[in-house]
C-alpha cells in the first residue's frame, strides 16, 4: 500500500486527505500497528491509479489479512475447483472435441502389447492410460481396478476418452481406491484432501464409467521415490500398469501371475477401505435414500445449478408429471409426495443456485436432477406457480434463496453439494444417460468444516447476488413465461 501511494506521487498525508480517511489511522496501517478496514481499502482504491492486477493484489492481501492465509487459500481452492467443473460441462453433455486432445497413438498401443514396457513423461503416461481405457471399451464390458491418489495428474486422461456409439450402452466399470491424509498429519491436509475430492467428482457424472471410489487414511500421500519406485497401479484385463509416485513413469506388465497378484492385492485392500460413494439406479431407492438422509430435523444447505425446485412442487404436480408407464409408479408417487412434504417442512433450508439453471427450468420445464426417464417436463402454468412460490419464499425470508454472481462465480450444471446439519456433506452426480444417481457422502471433519466455512462465507464474498437481485431475476423469469401464455 505504501508502494502504491508513493508511485502515485502522493504523501501519506495527501493520500489520506484525498481518500477522506484519518491520517493517523492510515499511518498505523502502513506501520503494521493495526489492520486495514474494508472501508479504508475501498476509499484508497478510489483515489489511487492502479491497474486491474494491482487492485486485485491489494484486495487479495486485505482478504488474507482479514481471514488468515490458510482460510483464504482454502476458500479460494473450493471456489476454483467448483468453477473448474463448469469447464467440463460440454464434455459431460457428450459434445466431442471440447476437452483434451488425446487420441490412440502407435507408441501407446505398442506399449500395451509388450511386457515390461517402460513409459516416461506425464504426457506419455496419460496417453497410455487413455489408450488402455479405450481398448477395454472396444472389447465390451470390462473393469479397471485403480489404486492411486485421486489427484494424481495422469489420471485425468481416463476422463478424456470418448465412447463410440457402438459401446455407449456399456460404460466401463472403474473401481478406485484412493488414500486420504489423516488429520492432522500435515499442514497441507485440508487442501490435499480437497484436491483429491475435486479430482474424483467428475468421474461420478461420467457417461463413460460406472464409478466406485473407496478411501483409506494414511499419514503420507506421496511416498518418497527412493523408497517406493512404483507404489500405485491399475489392473486392466490381462495387464497391470505400475505408476510412479508422481505418475510420470509407468511400467506395463503382462505376465499372468503378476497380473493375478495385483488383482488379488486390490481385492484384499478393498476390505480395509471405506466406500465414499453410493449409487442408486431406481426411482424408489433414490427417493427412499433422500427421505432417510433428511429424516432427522436439522438444516439443509445446498449449492447447485438449478434451485431446489422439489421444495416448491405440490403433491398434485408429482402425480401429474411422473411418467405414466414407469414401473412401480404408485410407489414412486407416494415417496415423491413424502419427499415434497419433508422439504417444505424444513425450518432451516437454504439454496444458492445459478441464474442459468433457473432460466433453463423456466424455458424447458425440466428439473435437472430428475432424469427424463422418470418425469415429464412441467407445463408453463406449473412453472409459473413454482417460480412464484420461490419468489414468496425469498421475499418473506422463509428460505435463504440467492443467485450466484455469474461474473465472479460460475457453477457447473452437474454440480450439487448439500450440507446436512453438522455431520454430513453430500455430493450428488446425476448420470442422466444411465438414470443413475451417484452420491458421495462425506463425514470427515476436515471436509465438513471447510465446506461449512465456505457456505457461511458466501453471503459476504461477492460471489452471490443480493436478495433484491435474486427477486428481480425470478420476477423476470415469471414475466417472460406469462407473456407466452
Amino acid at each position: 500500500m505504501r508502494k502504491y501511494i508513493s508511485e502515485n506521487g502522493l504523501t501519506i498525508y495527501k493520500a489520506a486527505s484525498l481518500a477522506g480517511v484519518n491520517r493517523t489511522t492510515l499511518q498505523k496501517v502502513l506501520s503494521d500497528e493495526r489492520n486495514a478496514s474494508e472501508e479504508l481499502i475501498q476509499k484508497l482504491l478510489s483515489v489511487l491509479k492502479l491497474s486491474p492486477a494491482e487492485k486485485a493484489e491489494l484486495k487479495e492481501l486485505f482478504a488474507i489479512q482479514l481471514m488468515g492465509e490458510d482460510i483464504y487459500l482454502q476458500r479460494q481452492y473450493i471456489k476454483k475447483s467448483i468453477e473448474s467443473m463448469a469447464g467440463l460441462d460440454s464434455w459431460f453433455s457428450g459434445i466431442s472435441g471440447t476437452v483434451g486432445t488425446l487420441s490412440l497413438l502407435p507408441d501407446a498401443e505398442s506399449a500395451l502389447l509388450q511386457d515390461s514396457a517402460l513409459i516416461c513423461g506425464l504426457s506419455a503416461v496419460r496417453q497410455l492410460l487413455f489408450t488402455c481405457a479405450s481398448h477395454m471399451r472396444r472389447r465390451g464390458p470390462g473393469e479397471l481396478l485403480l489404486y492411486a491418489p485421486g489427484n494424481l495428474p495422469a489420471l485425468k486422461a481416463l476422463l478424456l476418452s470418448e465412447l463410440s456409439p457402438a459401446d455407449s450402452a456399456q460404460p466401463l466399470e472403474l473401481r478406485h481406491i484412493t488414500p486420504m491424509i489423516k488429520v492432522p498429519a500435515a499442514e497441507a491436509t485440508p487442501l490435499t484432501n480437497l484436491d483429491i475430492l475435486f479430482h474424483i467428482l467428475p468421474f461420478t457424472v461420467s457417461r463413460h464409467f460406472r464409478y466406485r471410489v473407496y478411501c483409506f487414511y494414511s499419514h503420507e500421500l506421496l511416498p518418497e521415490p527412493v523408497q517406493h519406485a512404483f507404489p500405485y497401479y491399475m489392473v486392466s484385463g490381462s495387464m497391470v500398469i505400475l505408476l510412479s509416485c508422481d505418475g510420470q513413469t509407468a511400467l506395463c506388465l503382462r505376465r499372468p501371475e503378476i497380473v493375478s497378484h495385483f488383482r488379488n492385492l486390490f481385492l484384499d485392500s478393498l476390505g480395509k477401505t471405506t466406500s465414499m460413494m453410493l449409487s442408486q439406479t431406481s426411482p424408489t431407492t433414490i427417493l427412499r435414500d433422500m427421505l432417510d438422509r433428511d429424516l432427522s430435523p436439522g438444516s439443509l444447505h445446498t449449492l447447485e445449478w438449478q434451485p431446489c425446485l422439489s421444495t416448491f412442487l405440490t403433491e398434485d404436480m408429482v402425480e401429474k408429471y411422473v411418467r405414466p408407464d414407469l414401473p412401480g409408479r404408485d410407489e414412486i408417487i407416494r415417496l415423491g409426495c413424502a419427499r415434497v412434504r419433508q422439504l417444505s417442512s424444513m425450518e432451516n433450508h437454504s439454496c444458492i443456485f445459478s441464474r442459468s439453471g433457473m432460466e433453463d427450468f423456466a424455458q424447458t420445464g425440466v428439473i435437472s436432477d430428475i432424469p427424463s426417464q422418470y418425469a415429464m417436463p412441467l407445463e408453463i402454468p406449473d412453472r409459473i406457480r413454482i417460480l412464484k412460490s420461490m419468489y414468496c419464499a425469498c421475499e418473506e425470508d422463509l428460505e435463504f434463496l440467492r443467485l450466484t454472481n455469474p461474473i465472479t462465480f460460475r457453477l457447473s450444471r452437474y454440480f450439487f453439494a448439500a450440507l446436512r446439519g453438522d455431520d454430513s456433506l453430500t455430493f450428488c452426480g446425476v448420470d442422466a444417460a444411465n438414470s443413475t444417481f451417484n452420491y458421495i457422502e462425506i463425514t470427515e471433519p476436515s471436509f465438513l468444516e471447510a465446506f461449512r466455512d465456505f457456505y457461511q462465507y458466501l453471503p459476504e464474498s461477492g460471489l452471490i447476488c443480493s436478495k433484491e437481485e435474486t427477486l428481480k431475476a425470478i420476477e423476470e423469469s415469471i414475466r417472460l413465461l406469462e407473456e407466452i401464455l
